[in-house]
């Protein structure tokens, strides 16, 4: 499995807005000093997303709720398959 290079990701995602995205969502306007909280939708798909945004629709907590760059390093340890569940369940029958 190839390793995400999350100086890309990084890079690209803060061109993105951070509300209810299937990839990590870095907003321009972050700052060190924000508290953010890591969300996983029902796909296994991670976003972060700023305290204080409701967590709505397809979209849990994880429980991780930290420094951007903390939330950024958990996503780094936990999400090693980029594909969505329902994409990894179909390769697995096959």
């Amino acid at each position: 499995m190839k390793k995400i290079d999350m100086k890309l990701l990084r890079k690209s995602a803060a061109l993105l807005p951070l509300v209810a995205l299937p990839v990590v969502a870095t907003p321009a306007h972050a700052q060190d000093t924000d508290t953010y909280r890591v969300v996983i939708n029902h796909e296994e798909q991670y976003s972060i997303w700023l305290i204080g945004q409701e967590v709505t629709g397809k979209w849990r907590e994880t429980g991780e709720i930290c420094s951007l760059k903390d939330c950024m390093s958990y996503i780094e340890g936990v999400w090693t398959d980029m594909r969505p569940l329902s994409l990894r369940k179909k390769n697995d029958k096959q």
